[in-house]
């Protein structure tokens, strides 16, 4: 199984969202799952060290929650998304 987390922890967002999520992919690691957290380019140096230090893969990019979330391959995949800019209504 393979986790995809996308989310925030910037100066204006704060790390509330990146570190309940960290736990989520803790405990999916614990399990061996493959976890990959999907940071934008504006996210905390800590964020991005965090991820890196518990050996987990790291996509920095300006993500929208679509298809392009999902990683290619064949592994079977769950995707979180925790941040504000998720529009309900749309």
């Amino acid at each position: 199984m393979h986790l995809v987390i996308a989310t925030v922890g910037s100066a204006t967002t704060g790390l509330g969202h990146f570190v309940r999520m960290t736990a989520l992919a803790e405990a999916a690691d614990e399990r061996g799952w493959a976890v990959t957290f999907v940071l934008p380019p504006d996210c905390l140096d800590y964020a991005r060290d965090q991820v890196e230090q518990l050996g987990w893969q790291l996509r920095i990019e300006d993500w929208a929650v679509d298809a392009s979330l999902v990683p290619e391959g064949d592994d079977p995949v769950a995707v979180v998304v925790d941040s504000y800019w998720i529009d309900v209504a749309s």
